[in-house]
């Protein structure tokens, strides 16, 4: 990494470690994330450093930083995976396009992560 970047992901790791209690042995959740990234964003905006759309925008990036980090420390506290609806469809389908069409890996999981957020939103909006 270029050094500046370096130095973006330090502020960035030492604003998270801040604001969530590593010092305890206990994992930490996305909901105590999602805690601490409001305590954030209401500490800046009432230093009148954000407001808005932009203080929704730097709360999501606290988020999306602090997860990987604290993933990456082994402290994060992952949910339970769901059982994915359709799951053997989009296996065949995986499969379809890496043995039939010879797609790159990938491409299969790109096209396999469309599907999945489409037949999350069927399932979800059928009438019953």
């Amino acid at each position: 990494m270029a050094r500046e970047s370096l130095l973006s992901t330090a502020r960035e790791v030492l604003i998270i470690a801040k604001h969530i209690d590593l010092t305890t042995g206990k994992p930490i959740s996305i909901r105590d994330v999602e805690a601490a990234a409001d305590r954030w964003a209401a500490h800046q905006q009432r230093r009148y450093r954000l407001c808005g759309f932009a203080l929704e925008g730097s709360r999501q990036l606290f988020i999306q930083k602090a997860l990987p980090w604290l993933r990456f420390l082994g402290r994060l506290e992952e949910p339970d995976s769901e059982a994915i609806p359709f799951a053997g469809l989009l296996e065949d389908f995986a499969a379809y396009m890496r043995d039939q069409r010879g797609l790159s890996a990938v491409t299969i999981h790109n096209r396999c992560w469309h599907v999945e957020k489409f037949l999350d939103w069927f399932t979800v909006s059928l009438p019953f």
